[in-house]
């Protein structure tokens, strides 16, 4: 027999909270997930077929990827309304793909912040300034530059530590766009399963806080990881605009993916090639390539900043008699 919807959607519900309950404990279950949740993870289908008796594993998508390779593509207009999300195992491309949407974005006049803890920014982006963070630096001493393109390279700092100050940073951006007036900002997150692999602990709060509400404030997010399954389903959830590439060799990573796309599309992310992706925009899958993004310039130390901004010496005007006399003794 046919299950009906709301013994579907009450055979859902009680495996969402089978899988909260196992993964964040009890206090996850305070909070009631919606329709499209349960839908968007997976829960609907898995009701279903567990409701039908037939295996959760067997189920396949109903929508069929196309084998045909799509260029590159971003919609910015989109980016203004939603979060980006970057996945895939090492050597994939990621963090080449981040810094190309940064410099499409910087060009469109967003200010783009971004906590590397790979230290490859200073040397595969073009944002102008890279300030390095040394572990024995006071982090509210940490220089936010107002309206400028900034790498903050926190590779020196041990988690602990870049968790505290992506914290602070993030803290005075929100607290400090209170108005209309502001260019949008980008705020780039590599190793993204070190801030968000829960929604508890003051980073990931207020991390989910701009994911959520960002949007207020102009403020929006790209989020850099190596699989889905190190990541909380609220983190992925908020993120509409989504590029995947070649899959870890985990299960896990495996069966998150599935959840999401289907079989097919597993396939498909387990083959991919370098510099090509799954993406998703508006709820519409494609396979593309990615062109291999080398910046033109790369950024400056703080230090030359701050150099920058010193007022060069005017030289010296020099009179009709000395040129002469300087032709003269020549």
């Amino acid at each position: 027999m046919t299950p009906t919807k709301q013994q579907i959607e009450a055979k859902a519900l009680e495996l969402w909270m089978q899988d909260r309950l196992r993964r964040e404990g009890a206090e996850a279950l305070a909070i009631n997930p919606t329709e499209f949740e349960l839908a968007e993870e997976g829960f609907i289908i898995a009701a279903q077929h567990s409701l039908m008796r037939n295996p959760v594993n067997n189920w396949v998508t109903q929508e069929k990827p196309k084998t045909q390779v799509y260029p590159f593509a971003f919609d910015w207009v989109e980016a203004e309304k939603s979060n980006i999300l970057i996945s895939g195992t090492n050597s994939t491309g990621k963090s080449r793909l981040a810094a190309k949407l940064a410099n499409i974005l910087k060009t469109l006049g967003w200010q783009i912040i971004c906590f590397d803890n790979s230290s490859v920014w200073k040397k595969i982006s073009d944002l102008p300034i890279c300030i390095e963070i040394d572990e024995s630096e006071n982090f509210y001493e940490v220089p936010i530059i107002e309206g400028k393109s900034v790498v903050y390279d926190i590779s020196q700092l041990i988690p602990t530590q870049q968790k505290e100050l992506v914290d602070f940073v993030l803290l005075d951006l929100w607290n400090n766009r209170d108005n209309d007036n502001f260019s949008w900002v980008m705020v780039i997150l590599e190793e993204f399963e070190l801030y968000g692999r829960t929604t508890r602990g003051n980073i990931a709060q207020n991390i989910f806080r701009i994911m959520h509400a960002g949007r207020n404030r102009q403020i929006r997010t790209l989020a850099v990881t190596t699989d889905l399954a190190l990541i909380d389903a609220s983190f992925i959830r908020l993120c509409g605009l989504r590029y995947h590439g070649r899959l870890n060799i985990e299960s896990n990573s495996k069966r998150r993916f599935r959840q999401y796309y289907g079989k097919e599309w597993l396939e498909v992310a387990n083959s991919l090639p370098l510099g090509q992706f799954i993406y998703l925009n508006k709820n519409k899958l494609q396979q593309i390539k990615v062109p291999l993004f080398e910046a033109k310039h790369k950024p400056i130390s703080y230090t030359q900043y701050l150099q920058s901004l010193q007022p060069k010496p005017k030289p010296k005007k020099i009179g009709l008699w000395q040129r002469i006399l300087g032709r003269l003794q020549a």
